[in-house]
C-alpha cells in the first residue's frame, strides 16, 4: 500500500517518467475500450456508430444489462487522464506561462467532465448533456490554447514539439472539428447534394471527435520529452 500511494502521488503531481505515463495511458485506453466492447456486444438490437450516440452505451433505458460497465469505464477513464495533463503541464511551462496554465485548467475541466458523463448517465438528460458539453468543450479549449503554446515553443526552437507531429496531431483534430461543424450547420444543403444521410446525424461525428481527441492526447504524450526531475 505505501508503494501504491507513492506511485499515485507521483502520477497525480505530474512527476512520473515518460515510460510510466505511457503505461498509464495505455491502461486507461484499455479500460475504456473494455467498457465499449462489453456495452456494444450486449447492446439490444445491435449498436451502430452511425445511429447511436457514444452515451447510448451507458443508457440504462436502451442498454439495461451492461450500461453500468460502460459508465464505470468512463468514470475511471476521466480520472486517469488527469495525470497526463498534469505531466504535460510541466513540459508546457515556462513557455507562455499564462496560456499554459489556461490550457491545463481546461484540460482538467474536460477530464472531470468526461468522468461525470459516466456518473450522470443519459437517463439524467439535462445534467448528462451539460457534462458532455463540459467534457468536449474543456478538452477542445485545452487543445486550442496548447496549439499556441507549442507554436511558441517551435518559434523559440525549444526541444519540443516535433514540427511534423505538431501538424499531424493538431491538424487531424482541427479537420474533424471543422467538418463536424460543417455537417451540423449545413445539413439541408449537404442532403440536397446527395451526401449520405447517416453522416448528417451527430453520432458518427461524436465518435470521430472522441477518436481524434484520443489521437491528439496520445500524440502529445509521444512528442513530449522525458523530464525525470520535473
Amino acid at each position: 500500500m505505501p508503494f501504491l500511494r507513492q506511485k499515485l502521488a507521483i502520477l497525480f503531481t505530474g512527476r512520473a517518467t515518460k515510460r510510466d505515463q505511457l503505461v498509464l495511458f495505455v491502461v486507461t485506453l484499455a479500460i475504456f475500450l473494455f467498457g465499449v466492447i462489453i456495452a456494444q456486444f450486449f447492446y439490444p438490437g445491435g449498436y451502430s456508430i452511425l445511429r447511436n450516440y457514444v452515451s447510448d452505451q451507458g443508457w440504462q433505458a436502451t442498454n439495461p444489462e451492461t450500461y453500468w460497465v460502460f459508465d464505470t469505464a468512463v468514470i475511471v477513464t476521466g480520472l486517469l487522464l488527469i495525470p497526463l495533463f498534469l505531466w504535460l503541464h510541466k513540459r508546457l511551462v515556462p513557455t507562455t506561462v499564462l496560456l499554459s496554465r489556461i490550457a491545463t485548467f481546461f484540460s482538467l475541466v474536460g477530464c472531470l467532465g468526461f468522468s461525470l458523463v459516466g456518473g450522470f448517465r443519459k437517463d439524467f438528460e439535462v445534467p448528462h448533456d451539460t457534462v458532455t458539453v463540459v467534457a468536449f468543450g474543456g478538452l477542445g479549449l485545452a487543445a486550442f490554447f496548447m496549439l499556441f503554446v507549442l507554436l511558441r515553443k517551435m518559434m523559440l526552437r525549444e526541444i519540443w514539439p516535433n514540427k511534423v507531429g505538431y501538424v499531424i496531431f493538431f491538424g487531424q483534430l482541427m479537420v474533424v472539428a471543422v467538418l463536424s461543424l460543417v455537417f451540423a450547420l449545413a445539413k439541408t444543403t449537404l442532403a440536397r447534394a446527395g451526401v449520405d444521410p447517416a453522416w448528417l446525424a451527430w453520432p458518427p461525428w461524436e465518435w470521430l471527435l472522441l477518436i481524434s481527441m484520443t489521437i491528439w492526447m496520445g500524440g502529445l504524450l509521444v512528442m513530449a520529452p522525458d523530464l525525470p526531475d520535473a
